[in-house]
């Protein structure tokens, strides 16, 4: 899904957590948590009160997401990596 070419109203109608999610997958990098809200902040068009805001909301949503996965304090996608079972 390509988040550039939607318009603002059908970001809107995304959770925060789905634009992460894609943002990830599209731009095939890792991201702290700070630069990936301010991607999500800057897709919708936020002031930057907005972002202080939602910080602790947004990282607390991203540990309990299981699509996202923190390593060594970057933020990947856990279907690009394999999880060993001992």
């Amino acid at each position: 899904m390509n988040l550039k070419k939607m318009t603002r109203d059908e970001l809107e109608k995304m959770s925060h957590l789905d634009i992460a999610y894609n943002i990830i997958k599209n731009e095939k990098k890792t991201y702290k948590t700070v630069d990936l809200l301010k991607e999500v902040c800057k897709l919708l068009n936020y002031e930057d009160n907005a972002f202080e805001n939602l910080i602790g909301e947004f990282y607390t949503s991203l540990n309990l997401d299981k699509r996202f996965i923190l390593i060594d304090g970057a933020w990947d996608l856990t279907e690009k990596h394999s999880v060993k079972i001992v």
